[in-house]
């Protein structure tokens, strides 16, 4: 299990991923704002939940997000 994950993304595009994360039934995180920016903090991640997250905000490599 990782401690802390952390995404940053732009103020505009944060009600975004909070929709994909409600949809996929991911909760357990909060905000913390930085200038235009809002970073998504999760805490105790699984591996499963890490490669699903880094998947959902485009970090993997593979995803892209179309914002």
């Amino acid at each position: 299990m990782t401690k802390h994950l952390y995404f940053s993304v732009r103020l505009q595009d944060a009600v975004h991923f909070i929709r994909v994360l409600t949809s996929h039934g991911i909760t357990r995180y909060h905000l913390e704002p930085h200038d235009e920016h809002v970073a998504f903090v999760f805490h105790s991640v699984s591996a499963v939940r890490y490669t699903m997250l880094r998947h959902v905000f485009g970090a993997d490599g593979k995803s892209r997000q179309s914002r």
